[in-house]
């Protein structure tokens, strides 16, 4: 990228005339040159800083750490049912499960029965643990016994799976 000369400093050896437009220009004055208009002069400097820039979200998101939102043991409810609900998203669930059946996770609100398939559906094999990338406001469990116990991370942003039986 080069920068017109219009835009560099006469003389930087200057202190005084270091952080000034030369001949002390102002970017308003600039903009009021026959040909540029404004918006044209204020676009000319966004382009300059997107192209410096470039897309940030996606380099930042992958700094950002997974931080643990919640950790829970639930106790299934007599319907085998247990649900939390956040005020933050969470992108990812690690269940350990001490049940004797295979569980449903959704993440979604509770439900009077659990969803066969489908986005944000997933199984944990009996006395299981599994790791889903499944993102919401809030998760459910749906399978098990009455009194079981299940325990539930969740995780602010997306996580490798893993686990085993």
């Amino acid at each position: 990228m080069t920068i017109p000369a219009s835009d560099t400093v006469a003389d930087a050896s200057a202190s005084t005339r270091r952080h000034r437009w030369p001949a002390g220009r102002s970017l308003l004055d600039k903009a009021r040159e026959p040909g540029h208009g404004e918006n044209d002069a204020a676009q000319h400097y966004v382009e300059r800083f997107q192209a410096a820039v470039g897309d940030m979200t996606k380099f930042l998101r992958l700094l950002e750490p997974a931080v643990c939102l919640d950790t829970r043991t639930v106790q299934l409810d007599a319907n085998g049912q247990a649900t939390a609900q956040f005020r933050v998203p969470f992108r990812a669930v690690h269940v350990t499960s001490q049940s004797a059946a295979a569980l449903t996770i959704t993440a979604s609100p509770p439900a009077a029965s659990a969803p066969a398939n489908g986005p944000g559906v997933a199984m944990v094999h009996a006395g299981g643990q599994e790791t889903f990338n499944i993102g919401g406001y809030a998760w459910s469990i749906y399978g098990g016994t009455a009194g079981e116990q299940v325990t539930v991370q969740t995780f602010s942003r997306n996580l490798n799976p893993g686990g085993g039986r």
